[in-house]
C-alpha cells in the first residue's frame, strides 16, 4: 500500500510551484477532497491489476497513511483562499453533506472519480506536450501562459495597509507570463491603459513567438498551447 501510494501521487499528485510552509516543501496534493475517495482508487487498482494481494480496509489504510514517515508529504486537496474552486468539487462537498442511501453514496463518489480521471488525463496529454517539445524542439513547441491576480501586483503594494492609504489610487499592473517548455520562461507587464481583454492575450502570445524566432532563426510546426478557462483566454 506504501508504495502503490507513493507511485500514485508521483504519478497524478500535484506540487505547487511554491511552499505551503516557511521553508521548502515537498509536499504533493491529491485531487481528491477526503481519504475514502483515494482508498476507492487504490482497492479499483488493485483489482485492475489482478493482484493477489488483499487490499487493506478503509481504517488500516488511513493508519498506514498517517503513521508512515514515507507518506508524511501526501495530502488531500485543501482549498486556499484567493484560489477558485471547481465546481464540480464544490458540488460533490455540497451534496455529501445530506442524508443519503448507501447506494446514492455509491453513485456520488463514482462520478466523483470520473470527474478526477478526466482531468488527469488532460495534465498527462500536457506533460506528453511538454516532453514532445523538450526531447524534440524543432517539431514541437509547447506553452503554457497565464495573467497574475492583479490584486498582487498593485503599486505601491501593503500586506496591511492602514485605512489612511488603503484605497488610495493604486497603479494597477498585470503581468503575463509564459512558460516555454526547453527555452525558458518569459514575463510581460503593462498598466491599465491597455484593456485587458482577448487582444492582449494574442500580442503576448504573438511576442513570444516573436523572442522563439529571433533566438531560434525558425518556428517548429506544431504547437501545443496550454491556457486557463478566463473569458481572455479561452476566446
Amino acid at each position: 500500500m506504501i508504495e502503490w501510494l507513493k507511485t500514485y501521487s508521483s504519478s497524478v499528485g500535484c506540487k505547487l510551484p511554491f511552499s505551503e510552509h516557511a521553508a521548502p516543501s515537498p509536499v504533493i496534493r491529491l485531487a481528491f477532497p477526503n481519504k475514502i475517495l483515494v482508498h476507492n482508487v487504490y482497492k479499483k487498482n488493485l483489482r485492475a491489476s489482478r493482484n493477489v494481494l488483499k487490499p487493506l480496509d478503509f481504517p488500516r489504510f488511513t493508519s498506514v497513511w498517517l503513521h508512515s514517515p514515507e507518506l508524511s508529504h501526501i495530502k488531500c486537496s485543501k482549498y486556499k483562499p484567493g484560489f477558485s474552486k471547481c465546481d464540480k468539487c464544490k458540488e460533490y462537498k455540497t451534496i455529501k453533506l445530506k442524508k443519503l442511501t448507501p447506494s446514492e453514496l455509491h453513485t456520488l463518489d463514482k462520478n466523483f472519480l470520473k470527474h478526477v480521471e478526466e482531468f488527469v488525463s488532460e495534465k498527462n496529454q500536457y506533460y506528453a506536450a511538454r516532453a514532445k517539445a523538450v526531447s524534440n524542439p524543432t517539431k514541437y513547441l509547447s506553452i503554457i501562459m497565464d495573467a497574475m491576480d492583479q490584486r498582487k501586483t498593485r503599486i505601491p503594494f501593503w500586506t496591511n495597509p492602514a485605512k489612511l492609504v488603503a484605497h488610495c489610487f493604486l497603479l494597477k499592473l498585470k503581468l503575463f507570463c509564459a512558460i516555454v517548455h526547453g527555452f525558458g520562461s518569459l514575463y510581460f507587464w503593462c498598466t491599465e491603459q491597455v484593456k485587458h481583454h482577448s487582444n492582449l492575450a494574442i500580442e503576448f502570445l504573438r511576442r513570444v513567438w516573436v523572442k522563439y524566432h529571433e533566438e531560434k532563426g525558425c518556428l517548429p510546426p506544431m504547437l501545443h498551447l496550454q491556457m486557463d478557462n478566463g473569458p481572455d483566454q479561452k476566446s
